[in-house]
This record gives C-alpha cells, sequence and structure tokens, in this order.
C-alpha cells in the first residue's frame, strides 16, 4: 500500500517534469521566433 506520504511526493516529482517540460517548450517557442526574425 502507497503511504499519503509517497503519493505527495510522486506527485511533487510529476509536477516539476511538466513544468521544466513547459519551459523547455517556451524557451523553444522563443528561441524559434527569435530565430526567424533573424
Amino acid at each position: 500500500m502507497i503511504t499519503l506520504e509517497a503519493q505527495l511526493k510522486m506527485q511533487d516529482v510529476l509536477v516539476v517534469l511538466i513544468g521544466m517540460r513547459r519551459k523547455y517548450v517556451r524557451i523553444k517557442v522563443w528561441a524559434g521566433m527569435n530565430f526567424h526574425h533573424l
């Protein structure tokens, strides 16, 4: 049985991973827009 603490830690990891992916996509889009203007 998974403890509540373990579930919360898993959630934190997922949130961090999703956040990193969003940030990466944003950087990629921003870089793409900037390179397009050059």
